[in-house]
């Protein structure tokens, strides 16, 4: 230990605030305006009607609108009879 050990103390202290102070300068999230925003929709389309499907991701494609996922559900058999289908998941920038 130094022979001032008040002086130590403080310039400990002020080191670890420096760097405390650096990280979380550095570590900040830095938000930019030229950063991407994207808006979304889901579409549904009946399993029986393919040909359909194809033809409007087709022109949703043309519209910039990209293809992010795509769910179908379980049917279990019962006396309801549910139709399967699709959930199409798109973006595309604004």
């Amino acid at each position: 230990m130094p022979s001032h050990p008040r002086r130590f103390i403080v310039a400990v202290s002020l080191i670890a605030l420096l760097l405390v102070t650096v990280g979380a300068v550095v570590e900040a999230p830095t938000v930019s305006a030229d950063r991407p925003k994207w808006e979304y929709r889901v579409a549904y389309y009946d399993l029986t009607q393919d040909t359909r499907m194809i033809a409007e991701l087709n022109a949703l494609g043309k519209e910039g609108w990209e293809l992010v996922a795509v769910t179908m559900p379980k049917v279990q058999p019962g006396p309801l009879e549910v139709k399967p289908y699709y959930s199409v998941f798109l973006k595309r920038r604004r």
